[in-house]
């Protein structure tokens, strides 16, 4: 009896989810939706946008110069080789940010959703009195400049947001305006490369840039006003393919230096991905911990190494970088190893408290 009443309430929250995708699919096609004691919210115009400006990064792209080159870059630059100027312009950037204040990073036991919205209140120099709609919307997105590391089905747009599913990237694409964005013509390659060579559950370096997507709900699915984010779309490791695999059962040492090291690369194109498109504010977090089994402490290890350790590629890179970690176990040990990966090396760990009561 308990597991038949256990299996409604799964299925019934399966189709909760699946409704809130359909209305928020819906909204899509229509162009708007309406937010209570607010009125009708239009989206094309941010839709329009930010499908026309999806960039595909492939696994020999630029963001393959994540440790030579730095800084905001202009796409046209993206398969030109670098000038002797913008060399010397890239080693002034670099000494420049010698000078700036290191990213100061968060963990907190919260969603991607609750994530860029604390960022979007804590970053906004004048949220009182601005215009709803496309325009009001993209002023805030120009003062924040917040990016989101959306945790990719390699093979599906979106994973499973359409059946319910209830996992990271699952909450994003039924939440905003995603969708259009994974499934224009600039993006197909991305699922097309992993769905024809899936490299033994590695998959490849591959990600998608999706600027101008708004997020339209909380994580109850409820309307909210929408907040701008740019989001990179990019598939972890399959651990747990790799750990059935003949080599992962014979040598599972030295498959997991081979995630790690994977892991590490693709963590840092991601990182490089927003460094180049000027993104100031982050949201990341336990990425791969999840169904793709990847050690939280190697992921956790990973970020430390790339944004907080003295001389690290990512450490004045960023104003602010939120871990959003919802699974309260997952939390603590990503907290844990984070923090202690980063202990000596000056990092400045923000508290919640800190967060929410300062401003950029």
């Amino acid at each position: 009896m308990f597991k038949k009443e256990r299996n409604q309430v799964e299925n019934a929250r399966k189709q909760a989810l699946m409704d809130i995708a359909e209305t928020t699919l819906n909204a899509i096609d229509r162009g708007s939706f309406i937010l209570e004691d607010v009125g009708e919210i239009y989206l094309t115009e941010s839709i329009t946008r930010s499908v026309e400006n999806t960039r595909m990064y492939g696994p020999e792209s630029v963001l393959a110069e994540w440790t030579t080159r730095s800084g905001p870059r202009n796409s046209s630059l993206s398969h030109q080789t670098s000038s002797a100027a913008e060399r010397r312009k890239e080693a002034e950037e670099r000494a420049a940010n010698l000078k700036k204040k290191e990213c100061k990073t968060i963990v907190l036991h919260t969603s991607t959703l609750a994530g860029a919205r604390l960022l979007a209140s804590t970053t906004s120099k004048d949220s009182a009195g601005k215009a709803h709609g496309p325009s009001g919307v993209e002023l805030e997105r120009e003062e924040n400049m917040i990016g989101v590391l959306s945790f990719a089905d390699a093979k599906k747009r979106g994973g499973g947001f359409l059946n319910g599913v209830s996992a990271q990237e699952e909450s994003i694409a039924r939440s905003s305006t995603l969708y259009p964005s994974l499934s224009c013509p600039a993006a197909e390659s991305f699922y097309n490369l992993h769905l024809h060579d899936p490299r033994a559950g590695y998959y490849s370096h591959s990600m998608i840039y999706s600027p101008n997507v708004l997020f339209l709900r909380d994580d109850d699915g409820n309307w909210q006003k929408p907040i701008c984010v740019e989001v990179l779309t990019a598939a972890a490791v399959n651990a747990s393919v790799v750990k059935q695999s003949i080599m992962g059962r014979l040598a599972p040492k030295s498959e997991a230096a081979k995630i790690d090291k994977a892991m590490r690369e693709r963590a840092a194109r991601a990182l490089y991905a927003f460094e180049r498109h000027g993104v100031r504010h982050l949201v990341l977090g336990a990425w791969g911990c999840g169904a793709s089994q990847i050690d939280v402490k190697m992921i956790a290890g990973i970020w430390a190494d790339l944004l907080g350790k003295e001389g690290s590629r990512f450490r004045y890179c960023f104003d602010r970088v939120i871990f959003a970690i919802p699974e309260l176990e997952m939390f603590k040990a990503f907290e844990k190893a984070f923090e202690s990966r980063c202990v000596g090396d000056g990092l400045y760990v923000e508290t919640a408290s800190m967060l929410s009561s300062t401003s950029v």
